[in-house]
């Protein structure tokens, strides 16, 4: 198990933030989700800190990751997908 701390910005309907969240559960990875519509200010938040253009942006220990990138996603997770 990860001990590092995980915030996934997300949005309802969009597949790669599913798929972020899925292996992140799959590994048995605690990591803690808001729903960019159902928290105010955080779209512009996200686009100011991390430079994010879209969804999902997970951040891992302050290490904003855009997208599902799961290559990146193992290698900073140190897991095998």
């Amino acid at each position: 198990m990860s001990d590092k701390k995980i915030v996934v910005y997300s949005k309802p309907n969009c597949m790669q933030c599913k798929y972020v969240k899925q292996m992140l559960d799959r590994n048995d990875i605690p990591f803690k989700e808001i729903d960019v519509f159902e928290s105010e200010g955080t779209i512009e938040h996200i686009k100011e800190t991390y430079g994010a253009g879209g969804l999902p942006v997970t951040v891992i220990d302050g290490e904003a990751i855009i997208g599902f990138n799961q290559e990146k996603l193992t290698d900073i997770l140190g897991i095998d997908e």
